[in-house]
């Protein structure tokens, strides 16, 4: 018998017998909140703090976070946003939560005020906050077992005007559930400095040691807390109360939630030998990865660094392509081996009986023969082009994805099934050929796409009305959408990356990559945040957007018959 089949046996027989095992898989939640918007005047910062934080945690960061990002919390959404997520909570899981904005105190009790909270006396506070003990509270009782508070708050109180104590900053906490270690960004009474930058100056330095492999988190926040010390010239000290039971790592130590990093696992007691279930092998690069019948097919991709952008002499390059810079995608990641099919989205619509934003709207953005416009009979069902289901779905918003991402998730605990970053796509696309304008070479006289790419070319401009733009001096036999297999993979083994549709991603537009993240995570913070980036071309778009550094813009709810999507998870 193998070695690694019969210490699953035994693992299994002593499970059986009562014997003192591991504890279940724990999961990693996060609730991350932002307030900014406040009605007595804006903070600078704080929903640029909860989106980079919410990123470290569940992004591609490979720390293992199920997230709840809440920006701009409202006084009427306080106590379901609390109770939604407590009740996901399983005894043992790991919990952290984070909140940027206005803290304030009264009588002792610390709170953190909605964005359109009234206070015009003391009174007003507990209705118009969250209650940091009640909060505290609620995670006892669900039984988490890591329970992590980050507190960037501490701004000046706008409503001391009507307070009989006008108590700056907040109180120490008293009789906080044991096992709850809380980290505030500066000491009792004292004031937090939103920062100069994109981040408060608490976040800075937070996000800068989050991700430091094999650091307990009371040896990261300590070093959290000297950074911000040293910056401020010692007038913003972090303080810290309460202490969790054993260790937590947020990074480099192995977790018994899989891949993700966490509290040191515990061996199963056998006397007199300790014996534990044999860790999980990681797919290795180029391997498809399946994880239910509904799931898409996704391959995993070796990790690696890349030039991401377009030069200043590459032929047909927009100015939004550069500058030019280095990327490293350094963590195990798996992306969509195809674009999400129409079968796959239908099984999603039929579980759920969700209706896209074309439908319950005024529909999607349908060529014409001479322009683009919106028409009402034209959907994901019917896109105007004949489909099947093994075709790319299309008229699908960047808000639909995230239905689809959602249900996906429900189905498949802990996977974190998400769009890829904006760099993570290029990585993907370009699949290790270098700084070519497509991964199959430079092409300048657009006669080797037809291989690999379905863009616009001769068949293209023989049965599509009005195609007037420049083709490609070739045919791949597809006028429209293509089926998934149909014409050749990249040397990653993913098909369509330029051409059939163009794909959401997770990013905010920005107009160039200056101060763009060099890590692989999606750019949230700054930029444009009602347009959301599209990539690798459709069917009907001429060679030059079909490049690897091609990148174009659209609102959350736009669609059209040329949108899709490919979806991407951590490992």
């Amino acid at each position: 018998m193998p070695k690694r089949l019969l210490r699953w046996l035994t693992w299994l027989i002593l499970a059986a017998a009562g014997l003192q095992l591991a504890p279940a898989h724990a999961a990693r939640l996060a609730l991350v909140i932002g307030n900014k918007d406040y009605t007595t005047g804006a903070l600078k910062n704080p929903v640029n703090d909860a989106e980079a934080v919410a990123n470290a945690l569940g992004g591609r960061g490979g720390l293992g976070f199920q997230v709840t990002l809440v920006k701009n919390l409202k006084r009427d959404d306080i106590g379901r946003t609390v109770e939604g997520f407590a009740i996901r909570i399983r005894p043992g899981d790991e919990v952290v939560v984070f909140y940027a904005g206005h803290g304030l105190q009264v009588k002792g009790v610390n709170f953190l005020p909605a964005v359109d909270a009234r206070i015009q006396v003391e009174s007003d506070v507990a209705l118009n906050s969250l209650n940091l003990n009640q909060l505290l509270d609620r995670l006892d009782e669900a039984k988490a077992g890591v329970r992590l508070l980050l507190v960037d708050a501490c701004r000046d109180n706008p409503y001391t005007r009507g307070f009989r104590s006008a108590a700056r900053g907040l109180a120490r906490v008293e009789g906080a559930p044991s096992g709850t270690l809380m980290h505030f960004a500066t000491k009792p009474g004292g004031v937090a400095d939103d920062g100069n930058g994109v981040n408060g100056l608490y976040t800075t330095y937070l996000l800068r040691h989050l991700r430091t492999p094999g650091l307990a988190v009371e040896s990261m926040l300590k070093r959290v807390a000297s950074d911000v010390r040293q910056a401020s010239g010692g007038a913003q000290q972090p303080w810290t109360e309460g202490a969790l039971d054993g260790e937590f790592y947020f990074a480099g130590v192995a977790s018994a939630a899989g891949n993700a990093p966490a509290t040191t696992p515990q061996p199963i007691a056998v006397a007199p030998a300790v014996l534990a279930p044999p860790a999980p092998v990681a797919p290795s690069a180029g391997s498809v990865v399946k994880d239910c019948d509904d799931c898409p097919a996704l391959v995993v991709l070796p990790q690696g660094s890349f030039q991401m952008g377009s030069p200043s002499n590459e032929v047909g390059r927009f100015d939004h392509e550069g500058p030019v810079h280095e990327v490293r995608i350094g963590y195990p990641l798996a992306v969509g081996k195809y674009e999400v099919s129409r079968g796959e989205f239908g099984r999603f619509v039929q579980a759920t009986a969700y209706r896209t934003e074309a439908e319950r709207g005024d529909g999607c953005a349908a060529w014409t023969g001479s322009d683009w416009k919106k028409r009402t009979d034209r959907h994901w069902r019917d896109p105007g082009f004949k489909q099947d289901n093994s075709h790319p779905v299309v008229c699908v918003s960047w808000t639909d994805t995230q239905a689809y991402l959602a249900w996906l998730n429900d189905r498949n605990p802990g996977r974190g099934y998400r769009l890829l970053s904006e760099a993570e796509w290029e990585y993907a696309a370009r699949a290790g050929q270098g700084s070519r304008r497509y991964p199959w070479g430079d092409d300048l006289d657009n006669t080797e796409k037809c291989a690999y790419a379905n863009g616009a070319d001769a068949t293209a401009k023989a049965q599509v009305p009005g195609v007037t733009w420049t083709v490609a001096n070739c045919s791949d036999g597809h006028a429209y959408s293509a089926p998934g297999d149909a014409l050749k993979p990249n040397a990653f083994g993913l098909h369509h990356m330029h051409g059939n549709a163009w794909e959401w991603v997770q990013d905010a537009w920005h107009e160039d990559y200056n101060a763009a993240p060099d890590d692989g995570s999606a750019w949230t913070s700054g930029g444009d945040s009602a347009r959301r980036v599209l990539r690798g071309g459709s069917g009907g778009d001429e060679p030059r957007s079909l490049r690897s550094a091609n990148r174009a813009k659209g609102a959350p709810v736009g669609r059209s018959i040329i949108i899709g999507f490919r979806i991407a998870r951590d490992l």
